[in-house]
């Protein structure tokens, strides 16, 4: 298949049959034949070319710009398609666009996000502007950068949603105003949410019924790029039917970046999700550490002492470890001694981190470790690939009930466990 710009070939045929017209005739086939072979399969290019005023330009000078497949977090090399630097205000990306899909820019200056945006890679020149005002881009590209904009959004839509991104932007200005009161806080986030009423769930249903039904299956790609088809109160269900339709896209559009990306992060969810299946319902495993004290601590006879115990994987160096101690203590406090206990298992590797951890953070659970950081056996025994990580086990019957228990869905499962029970 040809693509690309269409040749047009006029062949001139003579009647006449001197050698002179034959030696014409031959000459004009020759010159179809090679134009038709040096063709080949071209490839359509695409040219990005972003443009940032002053004063904004001076503060991004030198800042990383990054293309992002929109799929990234089933793609190789997380999804990065290239990468350049803002000089004087500019910055350019030229390339193949080989296959059309949802990609993001995102500006990163020393190792900090700034901010991005999102649009179709497809062929041609798309001019990105920044500006000071709603939106922060004001994008010139293709057909399918315009309907990713805007999904076939009423006007009335469309300026109801650039209303609730403006307040959206107020609102957060207020939340990083340190001299803003809690009151002036609660009020911005209710106008925020108060004007983004129900546009969401219109956007999420116009993205279905694309994702589903439209003719073109670039639109279909683009709108399971942007999490078309997701539902969270039956996720498996959902996520398999993307993988089905994505299967189904990929017999059109062959093997397109954006599509192998979006199969990619829901056949890893699924997978997940199966895992999981095979972890609740199944005994803990019994194993022994020790606490700060020097004492020997095993599963087994916490499991005895208590209705319930929520073995909690966690180490110092980890930020989201630490922004759950505050949700672990809540629960604890309101369910500690209704037969709540939590066995804290640390995957560091030096005693004295560990240790000053725990002290800063005030932690009044029993705390264990055996300070072999990743190479813990008992690490391995749960299968622990990155921390937090967390099993609420019965110990009546020893079986893990529940994991991945974060901020406060611990207190709300233990509240339907142990509330009015004597």
């Amino acid at each position: 298949m040809i693509r690309g710009r269409l040749i047009r070939l006029r062949i001139i045929m003579r009647t006449r049959g001197d050698s002179q017209n034959v030696k014409f005739k031959n000459i004009w086939f020759a010159l179809a034949l090679s134009a038709l072979c040096s063709c080949g399969e071209p490839i359509d290019r695409y040219s990005i070319a972003g443009e940032i005023p002053a004063p904004q330009s001076a503060k991004l000078e030198g800042a990383r710009v990054l293309l992002v497949d929109m799929s990234a977090e089933g793609l190789d090399n997380d999804g990065v398609i290239d990468e350049t630097t803002i000089t004087d205000g500019r910055f350019t990306f030229e390339g193949e666009a080989e296959h059309v899909r949802g990609i993001r820019l995102r500006v990163h200056q020393d190792e900090t996000y700034l901010y991005g945006t999102a649009f179709a890679l497809e062929p041609g020149t798309t001019t990105i502007r920044f500006t000071d005002g709603n939106p922060r881009y004001a994008i010139e590209s293709g057909p399918y950068t315009e309907f990713l904009t805007t999904w076939g959004a009423s006007p009335e839509e469309l300026a109801q949603q650039r209303a609730a991104a403006e307040v959206r932007r107020s609102a957060s200005l207020v939340y990083r105003d340190p001299a803003a009161t809690e009151e002036e806080k609660a009020a911005a986030a209710e106008r925020a949410r108060e004007i983004g009423a129900g546009l969401g769930e219109r956007k999420m249903k116009r993205l279905a019924e694309i994702a589903t039904s439209d003719p073109d299956p670039i639109k279909r790609l683009l709108a399971l790029q942007y999490g078309a088809l997701v539902d969270n109160s039956d996720g498996v269900a959902s996520r398999t039917r993307i993988v089905e339709t994505l299967n189904e896209l990929e017999a059109v559009l062959g093997p397109n970046p954006g599509l192998i990306g979006r199969r990619g992060y829901n056949e890893a969810w699924l997978k997940r999700k199966e895992e999981e299946a095979l972890i609740v319902g199944h005994v803990a495993s019994d194993f022994s550490a020790t606490s700060l004290a020097g004492e020997a601590v095993r599963l087994s006879d916490v499991l005895v002492q208590n209705r319930y115990v929520l073995v909690e994987f966690w180490a110092s160096w980890c930020g989201p470890c630490l922004t759950q101690i505050p949700y672990l203590k809540e629960a604890y406090e309101e369910y500690g001694d209704k037969g709540f206990e939590i066995l804290a298992f640390s995957t560091d590797d030096e005693r004295l981190e560990w240790e000053e951890a725990s002290e800063e953070h005030d932690i009044p659970w029993i705390n264990t470790s055996d300070e072999f950081g990743t190479e813990s056996p008992v690490k391995s025994l749960y299968d622990i690939e990155a921390v937090p990580a967390n099993f609420l086990i019965d110990s009546e019957t020893g079986v893990i009930i529940a994991q991945r228990l974060k901020d406060e869905q611990l207190s709300d499962m233990l509240a339907s466990l142990l509330d009015d029970r004597s």
